[in-house]
């Protein structure tokens, strides 16, 4: 017996919408944090800080724009950064304190972001017109 899905059009909407809004926020999160270690503990200049935090800005207009249209290739980019962290953190030999901390704002918002992602971008399969790859606006109907 084969399994069937059925669309669910406001489920995919609030899939998408939740891993945007955690890549905003942690976006924002590590852009102010960034911005705050070089300003504070490096005493870098204003300029130099604002320097500091554009790869974190650059990182996560990356992902923002890449996960609008292309849902499974933004949970890729954000698992492989998810992985990338932990492997950095078991090389790097973190404390248990440093792992909680990354782990809290970082590294689980990165996979529940990603796996999000991968979710809108099943349901949006599921909701395809067959034949035709459109979306169907009706909801509930089965693949």
């Amino acid at each position: 017996m084969e399994k069937t899905e059925v669309c669910k059009p406001e489920r995919m909407a609030w899939q998408r919408l939740l891993a945007r809004g955690f890549v905003i926020a942690g976006g924002l999160f590590w852009i102010v944090a960034a911005f705050a270690a070089w300003y504070g503990f490096r005493e870098a200049s204003f300029v130099e800080s604002v320097g500091g935090a554009l790869n974190p800005l650059l990182l996560t207009v990356l992902v923002f724009v890449v996960g609008w249209r292309f849902e499974r290739a933004a949970s890729l980019m954000l698992a492989v950064g998810g992985v990338g962290l932990a492997t950095w953190g078991i090389l790097s030999a973190w404390s248990a304190g440093l792992w909680t901390i990354m782990t809290a704002t970082l590294i689980a918002p990165i996979i529940i972001a990603s796996v999000l992602f991968y979710l809108a971008s099943r349901m949006e399969k599921v909701c395809a017109v067959p034949g035709t790859g459109e979306r169907t606006t009706a909801p509930g109907h089965a693949v």
